[in-house]
């Protein structure tokens, strides 16, 4: 099977690409064969002693080799990896991209060598084949290992303070590693849950009045007490709110609350990888190792000095400064309305296993309300002169309608912005009071609570 898709390979390319040299041609024809060879590959894996003699004959290890070379070339080559892992397309550390750059090119460097000294290569990989097969293996077996055992060693506190120059606000975490008091299976009253990212979770607000601790006091005041257990965590999207949800399904709840907010949590797939692959402990390496500043690409000269040291010091978020790298706040914006019906938006139904009601709620973005705070960001490299307008609010309603989803847009009542802190995208006390006004309302409307 691998020998015909490898001739086929080389056909097509001799065939159309006509490249004037043989060594183009022969580059080319490499990448094909590499899927031809998995097969190979496992089967080398499993027994490496007995490889056939047709296949040392028509020089398939080398051909597996040159592929794995190439393979490995592009993989590691900066650009490549600026734009499938990295939400901004480039990698901006540049310690970090010219180590890559190093990398890619070596490897190209070997497939020259390699494709220089063939007969004295394939000799070599006759006789060594399984060696490097056990290297390989364990390469890999210490990445994983190192992974696993710096996730493990990483502390977790349940209680700790957050210091940022604009907010302070202590976190008290329960067993279950969420911000709320600890849960119970027992049921004594309404129960709902509250699913979502950091305005769920209640960044910049005390442990007391968050959105759940807000409608308890609600319900409570009304004669009608109720528990809200905060499921919210910061920096995730749809995927981890489900997958919240469905993982304490035994609590049981009688409805269900999920808050996305516009700017950041509509992701496709590949965003969801490339948010998955930030957190590798391997990728933090690079930050640790600077001196003076834990965030390298801080480095851009639009970024005003004052809040550099903010965001180098832990008092301000640095990530305010990627967010900015986007440009054009519109287009970004229109960019995320067009993703909405590919989304992991979708990843919401999986809910519905749980047969209670769902509410989607809407959080807007600050960068859709007003422009009193504009002169301000710019210092923070933001370029916006005016605010953006609801297209991706009324991409998210398009499908909500779709799929039968109730929704609230929260947007029409927050005002021009006062709900907002000056530079930090979450919600001030007062916001997230306002936000929780409109939840609730919405609530007591479709008699959930």
């Amino acid at each position: 099977m691998y020998f015909a898709q490898a001739f086929v390979c080389r056909r097509q390319h001799k065939r159309l690409l006509r490249l004037p040299t043989l060594f183009y041609r022969q580059l080319l024809s490499k990448t094909c064969v590499f899927g031809g060879y998995v097969h190979l590959f496992i089967k080398l894996t499993i027994n490496s002693r007995t490889v056939p003699n047709d296949i040392m004959k028509k020089n398939v290890l080398f051909n597996l080799l040159i592929s794995a070379l190439l393979f490995l070339a592009v993989l590691v080559n900066p650009f490549i990896l600026g734009i499938i892992f990295s939400y901004y397309e480039d990698i901006s550390l540049p310690q970090l991209n010219t180590m890559l750059w190093a990398v890619s090119i070596f490897f190209f460097i070997l497939i020259l060598i390699a494709l220089r000294f063939r007969k004295n290569v394939t000799n070599h990989l006759k006789k060594n084949i399984g060696n490097y097969i056990l290297l390989s293996a364990t390469v890999i077996a210490c990445l994983f290992m190192f992974e696993f055992a710096v996730g493990l060693l990483r502390p977790h506190p349940l209680d700790y303070d957050v210091v940022n120059y604009e907010y302070n606000y202590s976190v008290h975490l329960n067993s279950d590693h969420f911000r709320d008091d600890n849960f119970s299976e027992l049921k004594t009253m309404t129960r709902g849950f509250l699913l979502g990212d950091s305005f769920a979770f209640g960044v910049g607000v005390d442990q007391n009045n968050t959105m759940d601790k807000l409608i308890e006091k609600a319900c409570l005041a009304e004669g009608k007490p109720c528990e809200i257990y905060n499921l919210g965590e910061p920096a995730t999207g749809p995927t981890d709110f489900v997958k919240n949800g469905l993982k304490l399904k035994h609590y049981n709840p009688d409805f269900i609350i999920v808050s996305i907010y516009v700017d950041n949590d509509i992701d496709t797939n590949l965003e969801l990888l490339r948010r998955s692959m930030s957190n590798m402990a391997l990728l933090k390496i690079p930050g640790m190792l600077n001196k003076g500043c834990p965030y390298p690409f801080l480095e851009g000269p639009d970024l005003d000095p004052y809040y550099r040291d903010l965001m180098c010091q832990g008092l301000a978020n640095p990530f305010i400064y990627k967010r900015a790298l986007l440009g054009d706040n519109q287009k970004y914006y229109d960019h995320m309305a067009s993703l909405v019906e590919k989304s992991t938006l979708n990843s919401l139904l999986r809910l519905r296993s749980l047969d209670v009601p769902i509410i989607l709620m809407i959080n807007p973005s600050r960068y859709q309300l007003n422009t009193t705070d504009f002169n301000e960001l710019k210092r923070l490299g933001f370029d916006e002169e005016g605010p953006t307008n609801r297209s991706i609010q009324d991409s998210i309603i398009v499908w909500a309608n779709k799929n039968n989803l109730p929704y609230i847009d929260v947007l029409p009542e927050m005002g021009s912005g006062q709900y907002y802190y000056k530079v930090d995208d979450h919600y001030t006390p007062e916001g997230n009071q306002e936000a929780t006004r409109i939840l609730y309302g919405h609530l007591k409307a479709r008699q959930l609570v």
